[in-house]
């Protein structure tokens, strides 16, 4: 009988998973509204982020991500949201110049250390990747525009990095961490949602930002 209480509050404390789970997107935004948890976990660890990452319902994803999910949370199997995703293929490598405001994240290496997921809200705009957000190191500050370039890593306010694709603004207001390197560039159109893509500096970040300090 106890057993069966617990097992009954464990489902009632997590009714934003067992939305997700059952498919029922309108009703995960709704709770999402609500600011119920977001890491409330079933029994066994799983989070509805584990689940809405695992059905490929990236956008969901993004939602609880911004909603405050931890997207390094971990299940009694070991696995985090970010391993449930759909990966065709192996992870994708790009690399990725520092800068040139990769001095406006509280840790700009978060960019190459994580495994971002490609969002299905990618287009020729940009490419937006799902993962851990970065932090900004002045949240209350506010870059000017400044010229934009295909290539370029923006990150908005959310910290979900986007790739700026052909069709990107002439100028942007966002933070640039990095620029893939023009060999990679073409890659980009071969990434569909649900792939993985790791980044990597092309040069220590620390060298780069001393270079520019001395310059």
């Amino acid at each position: 009988m106890l057993s069966t209480l617990l097992a009954l509050s464990l489902v009632a404390a997590a009714p934003l998973v067992d939305a997700v789970k059952s498919g029922d997107k309108t009703a995960a935004l709704a709770l999402i509204d609500r600011r119920v948890d977001v890491n409330a976990p079933e029994a066994d660890g799983t989070t509805a982020l584990h689940w809405a990452v695992h059905q490929n319902d990236l956008d969901l994803a993004e939602r609880l991500i911004r909603a405050g999910a931890k997207v390094n949370a971990k299940n009694d199997y070991g696995a985090t949201p970010m391993s449930e995703a759909a990966i065709t293929g192996n992870a994708v490598e790009l690399l990725v110049v520092p800068g040139p405001r990769d001095d406006w994240f509280v840790d700009p290496d978060a960019l190459v250390h994580a495994d971002w997921v490609v969002s299905e809200r990618s287009d020729r705009l940009g490419m937006r990747l799902v993962g851990r957000p970065l932090q900004y190191r002045y949240p209350d500050r506010q870059l000017p525009s400044e010229g934009a370039t295909r290539g370029a890593i923006q990150v908005p306010p959310n910290g979900l990095p986007v790739i700026l694709g052909p069709d990107h603004p002439v100028t942007g207001g966002y933070p640039v961490a990095g620029v893939m390197i023009d060999e990679d560039i073409d890659k980009l159109a071969q990434l569909r949602p649900g792939q993985q893509v790791r980044l990597h500096w092309t040069r220590p970040r620390s060298s780069a930002v001393l270079g520019a300090r001395t310059a």
